[in-house]
């Protein structure tokens, strides 16, 4: 059996069990909570936070990284009503180890070209670095130096362990301007592409949208993993 058949045979079956919760759950994110974290398999923000569906809106690239389509998505979600963010890294991230001859050399076996033109900027281009945690770090400046994320939204910074399932927080976006001195006295650099953004104030971006009222988060957590 294919995988995309596998995928519709399990969609059958999730049907039945959706239709038990569809009404119950929120079209925006009851905790108000937007969460950019990594492809990595391993890491499920649901159940890391033991939090559950319809609770935080979930973000996903290569490393955790602030992307102009991840902050594309974060304004939006904003201007949609989360009032926090957070930025999950994890330990044994596979952006630590990779190479552009590596990379290059998996590609072209499976029939694809990189092309000479990332031979020298690999590394920015892909977002590759060689500490987690100070990639959480990294990211976390990104993102508060936007004018595009209001000074008021908390930006949190974490770091999940693989091995053992805890968590370190490297930046508590409660203390913001605390931290932010704390992590420019530090030696660091930024491997990636500067951010395209366009030309609009966040009080711009924010009026047209009316926020909707929600009901109290208490009276719907419902705990629902759809895995029955």
């Amino acid at each position: 059996m294919t995988i995309l058949k596998t995928l519709l045979k399990g969609n059958a079956s999730f049907q039945s069990i959706y239709l038990r919760y569809s009404t119950k759950l929120p079209s925006k994110p009851r905790k108000k909570l937007a969460i950019l974290t990594c492809t990595d398999t391993r890491l499920n923000p649901i159940r890391i936070f033991h939090i559950n569906v319809g609770d935080a809106i979930i973000l996903r690239n290569a490393g955790n990284q602030i992307t102009d389509d991840a902050m594309r998505s974060l304004v939006t979600a904003i201007a949609d009503g989360i009032t926090e963010i957070i930025i999950l890294g994890h330990t044994d991230c596979s952006l630590t180890k990779l190479s552009h001859q590596g990379v290059s050399r998996i590609i072209q076996d499976l029939g694809g070209s990189l092309g000479s033109i990332l031979l020298n900027s690999f590394t920015e281009w892909l977002g590759s670095f060689s500490d987690e945690e100070t990639n959480v770090r990294n990211q976390v400046i990104r993102l508060r130096s936007s004018s595009a994320i209001p000074s008021n939204v908390p930006i949190h910074g974490l770091l999940f362990n693989i091995i053992d399932g805890t968590l370190k927080v490297v930046v508590n976006g409660y203390e913001p301007h605390k931290k932010a001195k704390e992590i420019s006295s530090t030696s660091i650099s930024i491997n990636m592409p500067a951010l395209h953004m366009p030309n609009l104030s966040p009080r711009s971006i924010l009026t047209p949208l009316k926020r909707d009222k929600q009901t109290s988060p208490n009276k719907l957590e419902i705990g629902v993993e759809y895995n029955e």
